[in-house]
Order: C-alpha cells, then structure tokens, then sequence
C-alpha cells in the first residue's frame, strides 16, 4: 500500500491528519490555516532585512522599530555630558560608551586597551570592593566551601604560605602595631576557648627559656595525651582533680634538677600540691 503524502502544495512529508503533515496540522489547530505565518514581528512589523537585528549568541530576531521605542521608554531623555555626544545619559552623567572609559582609565578620551598590570590592579580593586559590602556572605561562603574541599584549601594555603613567607610576616607585624587592643582581645578569646594548648605553648616557651640556662632534654608534649594516659588524678596525692582551674602538669624529675620536658616525664598534678612541691622529688 502507498505512503500517503501531505496534501500540502509542494509537501512531500508523511500523512498525519485531515490531508496535511504534522507541520501544516499543527499550524492548522493554530492559526485556522496551513499557510505560513507572515513574517512579521508581535506589534505587527514586517520582519525584513533592513529591519531586523539578530542576536550573535542566541541567533534570536528582534524588530528594529519595537527595539529603538523599548530604549526610548526606559532611557532618559538628558544626552551625556561629554563633548559632541547626543547619546542619553545611563550613569553619572555618561552614556554607556563614555561611563566604562571613565570607569576604566579615569579618562573620556579615546579608549586604550587595559595593560596586564592594570587589568590585575582593577580586578583586586573590585574584589577588595565586594568583599567590603559583602562580608558575612563573603565568609559563609569560604566556611561552606572550606568543608566541602578541606583537603585541596589546607594544601593550597601552605604552598602560599612557603612562597610569601616575608610578605605574610610583613602584613602581619603591620597588623599587630595598628590594632593592639584587637590583637589582645583576640588572644584572650583563643586562651579561654583553647585552655589546655594555650598551657602547652606557655610551658613550652617556659621550657626554652629554662633551657637556654640548662642544657635540659626537650621533646613534643600533649596535655591531651597525658591527660588521656593518666586521668584527671594527682600523681602527689592521689586525689582526683576535679577542674581545670585547679589542674597542674608537674615534672616528676623538676627541670631545676636536669628533669626532661617529655611526656614520661610529666604527670597532672593539683595546682597547690605542685606549688608545694616545687623543685623538690616526691622522695
């Protein structure tokens, strides 16, 4: 049995309803007639070449009619400020044209193009500009992609700091000098959040300072660790230590004596059975 075709004048395409292809059906249900819509825009211009733009990304036509009298209804009527030019104002006082020269080079003059040393300098400018209005959203967003890559950030942030070790150290002595009370605000917060590191670090700088005057053997030491080896038990007394405050880590062999600061060599201890110990040995 034949195929049959479109009735349609010059249609080869398969039957699909009423005589006609599923194209000229379709246009059919819509339009009441299999004809081909006139080309002509939604305000009813015709669409010809003289009067049509087309997009260059999207490949879309617009009416170049319907395009001028949307401008018209939203551009204001004061013409830019800059010498003979009729354009309408967008922003300060400039046309389009003129407003990204003045944002670019500070200049109306004729546009030159932006070297590789001032495009930088113009995107950190921004950054330091979005970053100043947008701060808490700024952080979050670190925060939230610093849990998703925490690996990848934490590699990246030391190979940045091996490669500008001075320059952190720069910015950051310049830090300290302008905001002391900030920078004291801060460390007291980081002490009461972080107690028993920040005893580690006292005592480590306690253990140097004592070593330059002996020659004492010095190795790493964790509270945590000792706490977790011997619990929150006086080694002098026996007693159990009931808070933090009134926690003490005493060397068994005192330092004064040659004792090592090692984790062997360190027990937790009741604040006040330490300070009656002194440099003295439990014997």
């Amino acid at each position: 049995m034949a195929q049959r075709t479109c009735s349609y004048p010059g249609c080869e395409a398969k039957h699909n309803a009423r005589g006609w292809c599923i194209t000229h059906y379709q246009r059919w249900k819509k339009t009441g007639s299999p004809e081909p819509p006139p080309d002509v825009c939604r305000e009813g211009h015709n669409m010809t070449p003289d009067n049509v733009i087309t997009d260059k990304k999207t490949g879309k036509r617009r009416c170049k009619i319907c395009r001028e009298a949307y401008k018209a209804s939203y551009v204001s009527e004061v013409t830019c400020s800059a010498e003979d030019c009729d354009e309408p104002q967008r922003a300060k006082g400039l046309c389009s044209k003129h407003y990204q020269r003045m944002v670019n080079k500070g200049s109306l003059d004729d546009p030159v193009y932006l070297t590789p040393e001032e495009v930088d300098q113009h995107n950190r400018e921004k950054g330091r500009r979005h970053y100043r209005n947008n701060h808490e959203h700024v952080r979050a967003q670190k925060r939230a992609r610093y849990e998703v890559y925490r690996e990848s950030e934490n590699e990246r942030s030391r190979r940045y700091n091996a490669a500008n070790r001075e320059r952190i150290a720069e910015n950051n002595r310049r830090w300290r000098e302008a905001n002391p009370e900030r920078r004291a605000e801060l460390a007291r917060e980081w002490v009461a959040a972080n107690p028993l590191r920040a005893r580690e670090l006292w005592q480590a700088k306690h253990v140097r300072r004592k070593r330059q005057m002996r020659e004492t053997a010095v190795g790493p030491v964790s509270f945590e660790r000792i706490i977790d080896r011997d619990g929150m038990t006086c080694h002098i007394c026996g007693e159990p230590i009931e808070t933090l405050d009134d926690l003490h880590f005493d060397h068994v062999i005192p330092l004064a004596r040659g004792g090592p600061h090692v984790e062997e060599n360190i027990r937790p201890a009741h604040a006040k059975c330490n300070l009656r110990k002194s440099d003295k040995l439990l014997a």
